[in-house]
């Protein structure tokens, strides 16, 4: 019988395969790497490099002040946990020492998206560990495939913003906590401990990781009580082939044989004659005892079975002579009997809780495990975030405001993007449609589902090893998922933690679909899904890079403006938005100090003073400016709180303030000629420019509905350039305002 997956190691061809997976996996993660020139556009990516930038080590001789909060080591930003900071910080100042201006801001973030890049190939191989050891080596290289053309990971790769970290501490906790199925022993939690401590350092949003230690105690401690008592029924002792025997009987075939063994006769001694065995239930053959080759037979019997198993235990003979032990001592089958000794004590922590333990025992040593596990992952965390002890009112502080944003509690403009969004429903069809692609989200969700049943069954009927393989990814996803999915804020990059669970039980899904056909329908059916999972993301992550293959649009408007406006020029730019032309531009892309720039401040209060400031923007402007869909995307989907700036949208975007559209830019994922388009103007119900609908029709596209802002702003937004071409009167504006400049609110 072949060994199981996780005590085989992989085949050379396999090894090959899953480094040609791994040479792809790195070539999407790394190709385009400096997408944005290094302006950095990611909001997070930039404030984390800002912080590991301020932070440095005490020198000698102010040692002392390592362990105070003013000390410079401290981050005093606890947003994301300490542990990416400092090994950006790490990274960054050995990499400076070939390159001195990796060291800087400027630089440093060729640093961190290479780590971000590793971690996540990090991933990838663990996705394929798992699948090999659970499953087959099929699974595990599917599984690994599909992480590899997962978009969300190729995008989140490009940013340092720590979620590709907190994935790859996440898997490996969760594989180690696999290893507790197994052999749960101390010295393994542990290691899962510091795993754990790690993701927390990470983020703290890796604490429902607790639930799958849990699990993971108390299923390894499950099987191996239950290993420990199947060897005790394995391990029967042989019946004497010599003296007086008190009784024999006969044995019950095991549970999952249909074969017996056929006792043998002894060729000395009389026979019995009543030696017939009794027919079996599920064998036609019958194992008869062994006779006595000397002595008078004493008894006769027939064993029964336990009463939960299949399985048969021979009588014990009872005080049988010393002599008689010792005169048959040559025989083989009298020596074991001989020999034999009551179970070896359990050893403490040991893999298979030897004999049969107390019953309180099945409680208590999980519980300890739990609480060895829970200490060294407290100690990795501080270790690995030192400050959440010593300055622990700022790191409960920022812990709490993120707690807040996350939850709704306060209001934030960059999270009022999310009002009105289902719940759970928002977030799983975001990933399903952009994080995954369609065919693997869909076969992702739906497999979850499967191995939730799966583990369940697996557990119901005491399976105790095999409904760990998947109850302990499970105890992990799912809370996660039903945390996170409740929140107001539901950014896409949350979901990153559990997609590598979702393409591993897709894999193993689909796998089993080709196992199981034995039609020709069926075999046509495995096929067909297998075929359309892959080619669907493999070309879904192929036509996102072309995203990192074209200039930035932000970087192409800037080009634009710095080329085409003159000098002087009056720009409209919108507040929580980059501003264009950028201000960090160099080169032929530093024009932004020839202009004059207004800021409007169109997330404020709908009142008489946003109205004064709306119509001095369009009156004093030659041009407005909208970097990306930020904030028209969200305020006119909210027209009771934002009456006034919803018909501003809609007048502008109509290009009836006198404005009109004149340049915009935007990439999108690309394949075969075709743009996988994301819908910025369904939702808020606006009308489309002149210009964008030209451009747009002379492309083909595959519009697929509205996409996260975490997903579309950073790395592809689409801009918009409006040029004034006929001056309004005041009077004229407010008549095309309408009723909503006449019901405004004083101003507070």
């Amino acid at each position: 019988m072949p060994a199981p997956a996780r005590e085989r190691t992989a085949r050379l061809p396999v090894r090959l395969a899953l480094i040609a997976i791994l040479a792809v996996a790195a070539a999407l993660r790394l190709y385009g790497i400096a997408w944005d020139g290094g302006m950095l556009f990611h909001p997070d990516e930039r404030h984390i490099l800002v912080v590991a930038n301020g932070i440095a080590f005490p020198p000698l001789r102010a040692w002392g002040t390592l362990l105070s909060p003013e000390s410079p080591w401290n981050p005093q930003f606890f947003a994301y946990g300490s542990l990416p900071i400092y090994l950006l910080r790490i990274m960054a100042d050995l990499a400076g020492r070939l390159d001195p201006s990796y060291a800087t801001l400027q630089s440093s973030y060729v640093v961190g998206r290479t780590l971000s890049a590793l971690f996540d190939l990090g991933t990838v191989a663990l996705v394929f560990r798992l699948g090999f050891r659970l499953f087959d080596e099929r699974v595990g290289l599917l599984a690994a495939a599909l992480t590899t053309v997962t978009v969300l990971h190729v995008q989140l790769a490009h940013f340092f913003a720590v979620d590709t970290l907190l994935a790859f501490f996440v898997l490996l906790t969760v594989d180690l906590a696999i290893d507790l199925v197994d052999r749960p022993t101390l010295w393994r939690g542990v290691g899962v401990g510091a795993a754990w401590g790690a993701a927390l350092a990470t983020k703290v949003s890796a604490a429902p990781l607790g639930m799958a230690v849990a699990v993971a105690w108390v299923l390894g401690t499950l099987a191996s009580r239950e290993a420990s008592r199947r060897s005790e029924r394995s391990e029967e002792p042989r019946r004497a082939s010599q003296g007086p025997s008190r009784t024999f009987g006969t044995t019950w075939p095991h549970r999952r044989s249909g074969r017996s063994e056929e006792p043998r006769r002894a060729s000395q001694g009389p026979s019995h004659p009543f030696g017939t065995t009794l027919p079996q239930r599920r064998s036609e053959y019958s194992e008869e005892p062994r006779r006595a080759s000397q002595g008078p037979s004493h008894t006769f019997g027939t064993t029964s079975p336990r009463r939960r198993s299949g399985r048969s235990e021979e009588p014990r003979l009872a005080e049988a002579a010393p002599l008689v032990y010792a005169a048959s001592a040559k025989d083989t089958g009298a020596r074991a009997l001989a020999t034999s000794r009551p179970p070896a004590r359990p050893r403490r922590g040991g893999a298979a809780l030897r004999g049969t333990p107390p019953r309180q025992r099945v409680w208590t040593f999980p519980l300890r495990g739990m609480v060895v596990t829970g200490l060294v992952a407290l100690v990795t965390f501080v270790l690995c975030e030192p400050y959440a002890v010593i300055d622990a009112a700022t790191f409960a502080a920022d812990v709490a405001q993120e707690s807040q944003m996350a939850r709704g509690a306060y209001d934030i403009p960059y999270t009022r993007q999310f009002i009105g969004t289902l719940p759970y429903v928002y977030p799983i069809q975001q990933a399903i449609v952009w994080s995954m692609g369609i065919p693997l989200g869909i076969a992702g969700f739906v497999a979850m589902v499967v191995a939730a049943v799966r583990g369940c069954l697996a557990a119901a009927s005491r399976s105790w090893r095999r409904a760990g393989d998947f109850l302990v990814p499970l105890a992990w996803v799912l809370p996660y998922l039903g945390i996170v999915g409740a929140f107001h804020a539901k950014f896409l990059r949350y979901l990153l933690p559990i997609l590598p669970f979702l393409s591993l039980w897709a894999a193993w899904m689909l796998v089993g679909l080709l196992r199981a056909g034995g039609r020709r329908l069926a075999r046509v059916v495995g096929w067909g899904a297998l075929a359309t999972v892959v080619a669907g993301s493999a070309l879904y992550a192929v036509a996102y890079l072309n995203i990192y293959a074209e200039t930035h649009p932000w970087i192409q408007t800037t080009a634009w403006m710095c080329r085409n406006l003159p000098a002087g020029s009056r720009i409209a730019v919108e507040h929580w938005d980059d501003t264009l032309p950028l201000l960090q531009g160099t080169g032929e892309l530093r024009c932004s100090r020839q202009h004059l720039l207004t800021q409007l401040a169109v997330y404020n209060r709908d009142d008489q003073a946003k109205l004064e400031m709306l119509l001095n923007g369009i009156e004093g402007n030659d041009y407005i400016v909208l970097a990306s869909n930020r904030l028209y995307n969200t305020i006119p989907r909210l027209p009771g709180r934002y009456p006034l700036t919803s018909r501003y949208y809609h007048l502008l975007l109509g290009e009836e303030l006198g404005f009109e559209l004149v340049h915009t830019a935007a990439t999108y994922p690309r394949v075969f000629g075709v743009d996988l388009v994301h819908d910025t103007f369904h939702d808020p119900d606006l009308p489309k420019p002149a210009l964008l609908s030209a451009v747009e029709a002379q492309r083909r596209s595959l519009v697929l509905g509205r996409a996260d802002e975490s997903y579309s702003v950073y790395d592809h937004p689409m801009t918009m350039v409006f040029q004034k071409v006929e001056p309004l009167s005041r009077e004229e504006l407010l008549r095309r305002f309408g009723d909503v400049a006449q019901d405004l609110p004083a101003v507070q």
